[in-house]
């Protein structure tokens, strides 16, 4: 923390729950947005469904670090633009995943971008034993990949789990 700034109630709260409790927090916003972002693709579509997701969650983000933000931020102001981006392009993508194929299907083709960072950084027999064990239960939860789903969908569902 910076400065002489107390720190918000948020943070002091979500520093007493320990890094797995944060991270099933943070899969269950992920995907409780994602189902509610389905039911809106109709009235307003993938992209505009997007972008309010996006400004909601920088909006909130802003409003949980504003206690950490100063002058530091001048000299990191361009990776942060370009990690918003990123982030953009890949929930544009997600959505329009999630436009063309089940969501479900489209949640486990998305895997295979931190399935791949697990591979590319395991070095025990242990953890590729591990990784082996995601693989099958991916070709388990996916069997219509490759039948009857539209295959920009599942491109999309790549393309963002390549953003991960």
């Amino acid at each position: 923390m910076t400065g002489s700034t107390p720190p918000s109630a948020v943070v002091r709260a979500t520093a007493a729950i320990p890094p797995p409790g944060l991270l099933l927090i943070s899969i269950v916003s992920i995907q409780l947005g994602a189902a509610v972002a389905v039911n809106l693709f109709e009235a307003i579509g993938p992209m505009t469904t997007a972008f309010l997701r996006l400004a909601c969650s920088s909006v909130l983000l802003l409003v949980v670090a504003r206690h950490r933000i100063g002058h530091g931020i001048r000299r990191h102001a361009g990776l942060l633009v370009l990690f918003g981006c990123m982030i953009g392009a890949m929930n544009l993508c997600f959505y329009g995943a999630i436009a063309r194929i089940p969501l479900g299907i489209a949640v486990a083709i998305e895997f295979v971008g931190p399935l791949g960072v697990a591979a590319l950084t395991s070095r025990r027999p242990l953890q590729f034993g591990w990784i082996g064990l995601a693989i099958v239960g991916l070709l388990l939860l996916t069997p219509s990949v490759g039948t009857d789903l539209d295959p920009v969908g599942i491109g999309l569902a790549f393309a963002a789990g390549l953003g991960w």
